[in-house]
């Protein structure tokens, strides 16, 4: 679980453990994660969002692959 705007927000293991690994205690960080940022249960949602994705990370100032701790 972690917090999301205030609110708790549960998470797989492995995404909390990625944000623990990226997050930086002095300073805001702005992430787009998409098992938060779409509705994994909607279909026409996840379609929508997949179709934008290549603009999203084209547009980011950085992108981030988290396979795992190892």
């Amino acid at each position: 679980m972690i917090w999301l705007n205030g609110h708790k927000f549960v998470v797989t293991s492995n995404l909390q453990l990625a944000l623990r690994h990226i997050r930086d205690c002095d300073s805001e960080v702005l992430i787009w994660i998409d098992a938060i940022c779409i509705n994994q249960k909607n279909l026409d949602e996840r379609i929508h969002q997949i179709l934008q994705m290549r603009d999203i990370y084209a547009g980011a100032k950085e992108v981030l692959a988290w396979i795992g701790q190892q």
